[in-house]
């Protein structure tokens, strides 16, 4: 679009876009694949989050992102629930400053969460973002 008299463009097409930082993929883990008894999916997650940390070279305090999906967390009742991610920060004895359900969107690949996760940390809200899925159910 120009103006009549000038030529000169009202809009800039593209628009600025703001330098994105880099992202990579640091740190990759899982458990062990069983249908035993007795155990929650908050401990199958914590459990393949601290051995991602460890692949990555990475401690906990360095996490500010989370995705999550939990199945089932001890003493707390009804269906599986994004809402829950706020008990992270105390099982993790450190704040998040980003976390979304989207680790349980794009029919439950993660996939969504990858992608979040990138925008997050490649326009700077975040430095550090862990993806993690807990579940215990034998499905």
């Amino acid at each position: 679009m120009t103006t009549s008299s000038t030529s000169t463009p009202l809009l800039r097409w593209p628009p600025p876009v703001a330098e994105l930082r880099e992202v990579a993929i640091a740190g990759l883990a899982t458990t062990a694949q069983t249908r035993q008894v007795g155990r929650f999916g908050v401990s199958y997650a914590l459990e393949a989050l601290r051995l991602a940390l460890d692949d990555a070279g990475m401690v906990r305090s360095d996490i500010d992102g989370l995705y999550s999906y939990i199945d089932e967390w001890p003493q707390i009742e009804g269906s599986p629930s994004n809402s829950r991610t706020t008990n992270w920060a105390s099982q993790l004895g450190i704040p998040i400053r980003w976390s979304t359900g989207a680790a349980n969107s794009g029919a439950g690949t993660g996939v969504a969460a990858i992608l979040d996760a990138a925008a997050a940390i490649g326009a700077g809200y975040i430095d550090t973002a862990a993806i993690v899925l807990g579940l215990s159910s034998a499905t």
